[in-house]
């Protein structure tokens, strides 16, 4: 899960390309010949949800790291990582994944069957309020 929103601490001048691929609405800005005089593009935040059992930091990674998307994103986007509000035991991923992403590990929650099929969604609560947290202190996203 990712969420979006634009910040108005950090403004990207649309001629900033840095060597990569312009996004679209640069080129937009270039095609319609608005100069940096007149235009700017506002910075995005982006709050990033790890997937199951994982971290943000281990998120981070895949982005970076493994698929380069981060560093496609550097002049678009700041992207702020979070934790789920359940920590797990170091060893909650199967050996041959823990080399790669190490711990620590969390869950946003664990859902389970309870009486008469409904489904019980553990720490559910716990993550709401630690992203609640997080974005009265960090946001707006």
């Amino acid at each position: 899960l990712v969420g979006v929103s634009l910040s108005n601490s950090e403004r990207i001048h649309p001629s900033t390309s840095k060597g990569r691929p312009l996004h679209r609405a640069q080129e937009e800005h270039r095609r319609c010949g608005t100069t940096a005089a007149n235009t700017h593009m506002t910075r995005l935040r982006i709050l990033c949800f790890h997937s199951f059992r994982l971290s943000g930091d281990n998120m981070r990674k895949q982005l970076f790291d493994l698929a380069n998307l981060g560093a496609s994103l550097a002049d678009l986007a700041t992207l702020d990582f979070v934790d789920g509000g359940h920590r797990l035991g170091d060893d909650a991923l199967p050996e041959r994944l823990q080399a790669l992403f190490p711990p620590p590990y969390f869950e946003w929650w664990n859902a389970r069957e309870g009486a008469g099929g409904t489904v019980i969604y553990d720490h559910l609560e716990a993550s709401l309020a630690k992203v609640e947290r997080h974005i009265a202190e960090h946001g707006p996203y």
